[in-house]
């Protein structure tokens, strides 16, 4: 069904905002120092080996990457609208940027204090994955990695993304000692939030789930 102008509005204005959470809580859990999601793991262990290049432009290209690779892995299969992923990276790496100057007051040397951001971290990245889900318009680079894997090789969405960020981490652990000799950008807070994510978005999904779809589709 064609969606009307009003509606196509409301579903793009729910991804940015989607988008805006989740730079912000990437930037919660960067700031703690205990590591990221899986998804930014590289991202962020590649920001500590080049600490002068900015976190959003190691983002984008990071991104840029991801949708490379899936037009190598779809090919003729692989739709034109999903290039939207582009100008997507390039907005949500300033707000990568964005949120590291709003956040900059923040001091993050109480273990207390880390532990909070990281919790905050996990609930807005749980509540940008369940908006932007429910925004269905396009897939953010992340996403669009899994799905075109697993349209490919016909395995569950679920299981490729699982095995796709396992594969994040250890990569990211591997680069982070090969160059450095010690694990940076890694730790604790990427497998609480590898873990906990999905909670949070099950509990957005069922507190939310339906009112927001109504909203979206009036």
């Amino acid at each position: 069904m064609t969606r009307s102008k009003k509606e196509t509005v409301k579903r793009y204005a729910a991804l940015l905002i989607g988008l805006y959470f989740m730079a912000l809580s990437v930037r919660l859990s960067v700031a703690t120092g205990l590591g990221t999601s899986p998804i930014s793991t590289l991202p962020n262990v590649f920001a500590y080996i080049f600490p002068d290049i900015s976190f959003g432009v190691i983002m984008f290209i990071w991104n840029m990457v991801l949708l490379v690779a899936q037009i190598i892995i779809l090919r003729k299969d692989f739709k034109p609208v999903q290039l939207l992923q582009i100008p997507l990276s390039f907005v949500f790496s300033a707000m990568l940027d964005f949120n590291q100057y709003l956040l900059s007051f923040i001091t993050t040397e109480s273990i207390v204090i880390k532990i909070i951001m990281l919790v905050a971290g996990c609930i807005l990245l749980g509540f940008s994955v369940f908006i932007t889900v429910r925004a269905n318009v396009i897939m953010n680079s992340g996403e669009g990695i899994v799905k075109a894997i697993a349209d490919k090789t016909h395995f569950e969405f679920g299981y490729v993304k699982v095995a796709l960020d396992v594969s994040y981490v250890v990569i990211g652990a591997v680069i982070s000692f090969a160059v450095s000799g010690r694990l940076n950008g890694i730790g604790l807070g990427t497998v609480f939030l590898a873990v906990c994510t999905g909670f949070a978005v099950k509990f957005f999904t069922k507190l939310l789930g339906a009112k927001v779809d109504a909203f979206l589709s009036e």
